[in-house]
């Protein structure tokens, strides 16, 4: 049985956690103890949100301020359930959400339509590699149950899907505080003839081939064994076997891997998306090393470009020294250049001086202290991802992609 995972999106208020919280209640898979705790000790009234919004500050402020996991399974699939808040000030959380999911689910407020926060998000989505989107048109038990609401906001999410080129776009009419469409079919929209949101999250394409890409294995830790030195990464990509040549980087040497253990002991092999201790036949390994084939090598550099989302009050700053993470590489950088800013509005790059703040989404370059391996974004998620961190406060200032959504 596979698993999807798959992350809300939206506006503050659109109704995500209460989605999330219908979703699991009429699946009829939250637990005993979940439901009293959604409950009210009041009037016995359940406030479907709590199920997400577990923290104090978010049951007093009536919004999701951090990210939420939960973990249900159907017959059909595995899920892992990412709820991210829709609060601008709180963008920094949807983008690690976003960056975790193999699909999302976009809510528009059936009475307020496409809002900037919620273009925002779904110009993130598309940052974050994410190629399929559910635009889950909430609220409309509020505007009557009406279709001619529901298509006009249809009409403009495509157009915005088209745009951002979201390979897979679905839609559909919901009301998440009644249940409308999303577990079972409505007998309020007669003529909305798709499926419930439970049967489109179950049916949506979630094989990444990430075997079949070529290999990369960052390096995490090193171990020393009975005077042998062994290390320690995780497989985003590709598969590795014993006697299997790569070539370290970026440093270039090669190497020859002698044997691996996994949690359960020696093995021969391992896949994708697993972690394993390995023996090489050279020595000369560091943490925030990569491992790859010798005939599928990432871009080797230290000045290259990237589509970054600042997150920090602090603008950003030509001047400063920051640290860049790719994985478990860690090294020092400066931005040496500004190219572009997207406007959320008109959804085109706009000229750009100096001035870069929170949330804005820039084209920039970026130089490094050291040689860094990268891959392009879209062919190779976890490799061509990164962060900003201030130097002195160890605060995450952005979040960066390189490579062009073009080169999917």
């Amino acid at each position: 049985m596979d698993t999807l995972r798959f992350t809300t999106a939206g506006s503050v208020d659109d109704g995500k956690s209460t989605l999330i919280g219908r979703l699991l209640y009429d699946s009829h898979v939250l637990l005993e103890d979940q439901l009293h705790a959604i409950t009210s000790a009041d009037d016995k009234k359940i406030n479907l949100a709590f199920v997400t919004d577990g923290l104090k500050a978010e049951r007093e402020q009536g919004i999701t301020i951090d990210v939420a996991y939960r973990y249900f399974n159907t017959a059909k699939r595995k899920f892992i359930v990412i709820d991210a808040p829709g609060h601008e000030r709180y963008t920094r959380n949807m983008i690690t959400g976003a960056s975790q999911a193999r699909a999302m689910l976009l809510m528009v407020d059936a009475q307020n339509g496409l809002v900037e926060q919620t273009k925002r998000h779904a110009v993130i989505a598309s940052l974050m590699g994410i190629e399929s989107m559910i635009v889950c048109v909430n609220k409309m038990d509020l505007v009557d149950y009406h279709q001619r609401v529901y298509d006009d906001i249809v009409t403009g999410c495509k157009a915005l899907a088209e745009t951002l080129r979201i390979k897979q776009t679905c839609f559909i009419p919901i009301s998440a505080l009644n249940g409308d469409n999303v577990v079972v079919r409505s007998t309020n929209m007669n003529w909305y003839d798709g499926p419930s949101l439970l049967d489109l999250l179950e049916n949506i394409s979630v094989d990444d081939n990430a075997n079949e890409r070529p290999l990369r294995l960052s390096v995490q830790h090193l171990i020393n064994r009975n005077n042998h030195q062994a290390v320690s990464g995780f497989v985003w990509s590709g598969t590795l076997n014993v006697g299997d040549n790569v070539k370290i980087l970026p440093a270039g040497a090669d190497a020859k891997v002698i044997s691996m253990d996994s949690m359960n002991g020696p093995v021969s092999f391992v896949t994708a998306m697993r972690g394993v201790t390995l023996q090489l036949s050279d020595r000369n390994v560091r943490r925030g090393d990569l491992l790859v084939p010798h005939n599928n090598l990432p871009d080797l550099t230290d000045e290259f470009d990237v589509t970054c989302c600042w997150l920090h009050e602090n603008p950003l700053r030509m001047d400063v020294l920051y640290v860049l993470r790719i994985g478990t590489l860690e090294c020092n950088c400066t931005v040496i250049a500004l190219w572009s800013r997207l406007d959320i509005h008109t959804m085109k790059q706009q000229d750009i001086g100096d001035d870069v703040r929170t949330n804005d989404i820039v084209r920039m370059r970026i130089k490094t202290s050291s040689i860094v391996a990268l891959d392009n974004y879209y062919r190779s998620r976890y490799t061509g991802s990164m962060i900003l961190i201030d130097v002195n406060t160890g605060e995450t200032l952005a979040a960066a992609v390189y490579g062009e959504s073009n080169d999917r």
